[in-house]
C-alpha cells in the first residue's frame, strides 16, 4: 500500500509527550508501510476490514467464512491492487496464526505482527475502522456509495481525505464537483504526518484524563493471574508465570499446561506463588 506512518506505539507510557519523542516518531516511523486487518461478524455474516495507517483508507470484505483461506484470498486481492505492506498488524485469531497464513506472509514477504488476543484496543486503527464499517453496514442504503463518501471526506483534524492521501486525488462521486477538485496532486507528507501526530496526542491526552495509574512492567518470572478469554464460561482468572514480552504492553504467560498471551491490562500480579491456588474472578 501507500507509504504509511504508525503512531500506535509512540506513546505507551503516561509521561508527558516531549519534543524529543515527537522527533523520534517522525524520524523512525515515517517510512514504515503499515496495514492492519480485523475480522468481525455482524448479524451472522463474516467480514474483514483492511486499513492503511497513513491514509486511513479501508476496505470491507464480506467473507464466506472467517477461516484463513477466505482471509488470505481477500488479502491477496488488496495487495495486488495497493501493493504488499511492509508490516501487517492483526489480532491473535486462529486465521492469522495458521500455517496457511504464515505461508502467505512468507510468499508475499511481509511481516505479520499480532496484537494481544481479546484486547482490540491494542490494534486501535483496525478497531476504529471496524466501528466505522459496522455503522455503514447497519445504516447505509447503499454501502458502496457510503464508503465512497467516507473515503472522499477528510476526517476531523485532517486536511486531506483518505483517497487524497492514498491516491493523490479526490474521487469522483454522484455529487457535482468542480473539475479542479479532481486534478491529481500530492498532499505534503510533513503536513499529513503532523496532523496524524496531533490527533494521536489529543487522543492520548483524552485517554489519560480517564485512565488510572500506569501499570508497572512485569519482569520474566513474575507470578500473575491472566484474564480468561471472553468465550470461556469460567470466571476465575488463570494463574501463571510471565515468560517474557510478546510486544508492547503484551506478555507471554506459562500456565503450566500451555503458553497464553495477554495485554498488560488483562494481567494482575499475584502476591506470591503460594497465593496461586486462590484465583480472583471477574
Amino acid at each position: 500500500m501507500h507509504e504509511t506512518v504508525y503512531f500506535g506505539q509512540a506513546y505507551t507510557s503516561r509521561s508527558e509527550i516531549s519534543v524529543k519523542s515527537v522527533s523520534h516518531v517522525l524520524n523512525t516511523l515515517i517510512n514504515t508501510h503499515l496495514v492492519s486487518q480485523d475480522p468481525f461478524e455482524l448479524k451472522g455474516q463474516a467480514y474483514l476490514v483492511t486499513v492503511d495507517h497513513y491514509s486511513d483508507f479501508y476496505e470491507i470484505d464480506r467473507l464466506p467464512t472467517i477461516q484463513s483461506a477466505a482471509v488470505v484470498q481477500a488479502s491477496k486481492k488488496h495487495f495486488s491492487r495497493y501493493g504488499v505492506p511492509h508490516t501487517l498488524i492483526t489480532d491473535n485469531g486462529a486465521q492469522f496464526t495458521s500455517d496457511l497464513f504464515k505461508q502467505f506472509a512468507s510468499k508475499y514477504k511481509f511481516n505479520d505482527v499480532t496484537s494481544s488476543p481479546y484486547w482490540s484496543q491494542s490494534n486501535g486503527r483496525a478497531e476504529a475502522a471496524v466501528k466505522s464499517a459496522k455503522h455503514i453496514l447497519l445504516t447505509a442504503d447503499d454501502v458502496d456509495l457510503a464508503l465512497l463518501s467516507v473515503r472522499n471526506t477528510a476526517p476531523a483534524g485532517h486536511s486531506f481525505s483518505p483517497a487524497e492521501r492514498l491516491f493523490g486525488r479526490a474521487l469522483r462521486t454522484n455529487i457535482t464537483q468542480p473539475s479542479v477538485a479532481l486534478e491529481p496532486f500530492t498532499p505534503p507528507r510533513d503536513q499529513v504526518v503532523e496532523e496524524r501526530l496531533q490527533c494521536k496526542i489529543k487522543q492520548k491526552q483524552a485517554y489519560d484524563k480517564h485512565a488510572g495509574s500506569p501499570l508497572p512492567d512485569l519482569p520474566p518470572g513474575s507470578f500473575v493471574y491472566a484474564k480468561p478469554p471472553p468465550s470461556s464460561t469460567a470466571k476465575a482468572w488463570i494463574p501463571g508465570q510471565v515468560v517474557g514480552n510478546a510486544g508492547p504492553r503484551s506478555y507471554l504467560i506459562n500456565t503450566g499446561s500451555r503458553q497464553i498471551r495477554r495485554n498488560r491490562v488483562q494481567v494482575t500480579l499475584a502476591p506470591s506463588p503460594s497465593f496461586l491456588s486462590s484465583k480472583p474472578t471477574n
